[in-house]
């Protein structure tokens, strides 16, 4: 059984959760008693006590006038449990108002830069998109180049949780790098719903992707440069959606 998984949850030390450990498996104990199996001072018994009662998670009761301590049921810490699970609900509630007033102020700022380095970074800035549900999602990539930066693996991960998130993508892949062997396996792999492909004419070459998704426009470069940026603009998203439609119009369907 790991106790200790379940008392993190609580915050607790790890020598307070020790201490709730000797109690399990020992039964009442004194602050005395508890000194001795623990090898420390009664004031510290004291302390990490103080810390395990303000959770609800021992009690004290008096034998022959001495205080012990006793660990409460375990149904009592599913109640416990149960309220922090209602203090989160009343959090969600609260940055659900956070972020509509967010939003709102975003209408009057200046755009955002968000600049990224590296492979670690890039693939944090792709999942931002997964902050969001129920949206479509434009993307103009480099397919070979972009599976070389983020890998085969995040892609089909991401690609699982974006559909999960009902977010449905319109992809144009560079006409030179759409049918390679690296692409075709991963297409095999990871082709699966909420997602149309088309292949942009053979004179748009490009190596600089980027995805468009609510006022968020979002560019990486190839493995070679390696840098990405999310450039918040309700101006820029508007635009570079309508020149994703233009090419998306003058290219083929990927079948």
């Amino acid at each position: 059984m790991e106790i200790k998984f379940l008392l993190s949850f609580f915050n607790l030390t790890d020598k307070e959760i020790h201490l709730y450990e000797k109690l399990f498996y020992g039964g009442v104990m004194s602050a005395s008693e508890l000194s001795k199996r623990m090898g420390i001072s009664r004031t510290s018994v004291y302390d990490q006590v103080s810390a395990l009662k303000k959770n609800g998670l021992i009690v004290e009761s008096l034998e022959g006038g001495i205080k012990k301590f006793l660990v409460q049921p375990p149904s009592k810490i599913a109640q416990l449990i149960k309220d922090k699970e209602d203090e989160i609900k009343i959090v969600k509630n609260e940055l659900v108002n956070l972020e509509k007033e967010y939003n709102s102020k975003l209408r009057v700022m200046m755009p955002r830069i968000q600049i990224y380095k590296g492979r670690g970074e890039l693939q944090q800035m792709i999942k931002d998109v997964l902050l969001y549900r129920d949206i479509t999602l434009y993307s103009y990539w480099s397919i070979g180049d972009t599976l070389e930066t983020l890998t085969p693996a995040f892609f089909a991960k991401y690609h699982k949780e974006r559909a999960e998130r009902n977010i449905f993508l319109k992809a144009i892949w560079s006409k030179d790098q759409a049918m390679t062997k690296r692409v075709i396996g991963f297409l095999n792999e990871n082709m699966k719903d909420k997602r149309e492909v088309r292949i942009a004419p053979s004179d748009k070459s490009f190596s600089l992707g980027y995805e468009i998704y609510e006022n968020k426009v979002c560019f990486i470069s190839s493995s070679k440069e390696s840098y990405g940026f999310i450039v918040e603009s309700n101006e820029l998203a508007q635009t570079m959606k309508i020149q994703h439609e233009i090419v998306w119009q003058h290219a083929k369907v990927l079948k």
